[in-house]
């Protein structure tokens, strides 16, 4: 499918586009597609530094169903993220439990395998797109959302500055790293 195609079709989808963009404290200037909702296949790690636990809820901003332990063994913290809807991700737990946990609590190791020049974050979630920002090195990340197996991201570098934009899936890891430091 051609670029201009891909395009249309995920530009359709987004309309909440540039208030998101501004709530993430993204440069206004950036490129990167905000949708407000969409559908993935995608894991992550839950992050919650909260030592009383992530809560997974029945619906956006709904009743607590789970509390996921911050000491959780590492295979309870690793979640199937199947869509989001704002700054909400719909998940399943380990044992199959599903629910919605706060965005901001889920990431995943960004890898730059054998220091392949950093891992490049795109405007849009496809090979062909151009690239946002690039990250040197290895850290974690913030899933925001996702599309297929593409993670839309927001990492903080080093020196504060944040970039967000779409990691492609060979770059993702939630079974690495030290959220928690």
């Amino acid at each position: 499918m051609p670029v201009s195609r891909k395009l249309h079709s995920l530009a359709a989808s987004s309309v909440l586009a540039c208030a998101v963009l501004l709530l993430l404290g993204a440069p206004a200037d950036s490129a990167v597609f905000f949708p407000s909702e969409g559908e993935c296949q995608i894991r992550g790690r839950i992050m919650d530094p909260d030592p009383s636990g992530t809560n997974v809820r029945d619906a956006l901003k709904g009743r607590i169903i789970r509390t996921v332990e911050r000491n959780a063994p590492e295979e309870e913290r690793i979640v199937r993220i199947t869509g989001f809807r704002q700054k909400w991700l719909r998940v399943e737990l380990s044992d199959g439990m599903k629910g919605w946990i706060f965005s901001g609590l889920v990431g995943t190791w960004v890898t730059d395998p054998g220091g392949a020049g950093g891992t490049p974050l795109r405007e849009w979630p496809f090979m062909d797109s151009p690239v946002a920002h690039t990250i040197f090195g290895d850290g974690d990340a913030v899933i925001l959302g996702g599309s297929g197996q593409w993670a839309l991201v927001s990492y903080t570098a080093g020196d504060g500055v944040i970039f967000a934009g779409w990691m492609e899936p060979g770059r993702q890891d939630p079974a690495s790293g030290d959220f928690l430091k």
